[in-house]
């Protein structure tokens, strides 16, 4: 299992970060209270309302967009995404 301190060495300066597979907000949120932009991406209706809920209290809906979607089927374009973490969902991509 990912954790923070093995996340944020890695994160850059300044870009875009797409949280594959959501989690409520558990990458996406402290990555924005970093100053970075990011998607979560997420499959579940029920997650993404979770995770727009906690975004809503942290005063977060600037950084963070919210986006429904399948990870075997983004239109994101290469290079979109500075950082991705996507943990639990990279095992399911074959």
């Amino acid at each position: 299992m990912l954790s923070w301190r093995y996340i944020e060495p890695y994160l850059p300066p300044r870009g875009t970060v797409l949280d594959v597979g959501g989690e409520r907000g558990k990458w996406a949120i402290p990555i924005a209270e970093c100053g970075l932009e990011g998607v979560l991406y997420d499959l579940s209706k029920g997650t993404r309302e979770v995770s727009r809920r906690k975004i809503r209290e942290r005063g977060l809906e600037e950084p963070i967009s919210l986006v429904q979607g399948d990870i075997h089927k983004t239109a994101f374009p290469d290079g979109r995404f500075d950082f991705v973490p996507a943990e639990g969902v990279i095992d399911t991509l074959h």
